[in-house]
């Protein structure tokens, strides 16, 4: 029997991009980029929290979610 040993460092993680309800029109949820530097996507619809949801993890990577 043979082992594998690994020693990998990681690279710090990124960012995260924000997932929030937009406060000024009920029903639609924004997604922020994490290095601010794009303008915020806007997602509506009965599925507007998922989609911006997997939006985010599929354009950035990662989401930070917030529910109010």
């Amino acid at each position: 029997m043979t082992t594998k040993l690994t020693t990998h460092l990681e690279g710090p993680r990124v960012e995260a991009a924000l997932v929030y309800r937009d406060d000024d029109m009920p029903g639609r949820w924004l997604v922020e980029a994490p290095d601010h530097q794009m303008a915020e996507e806007a997602f509506s619809g009965p599925n507007a929290c998922r989609n911006a949801l997997e939006f985010a993890h599929r354009r950035y990577g990662s989401a930070r979610f917030f529910a109010n």
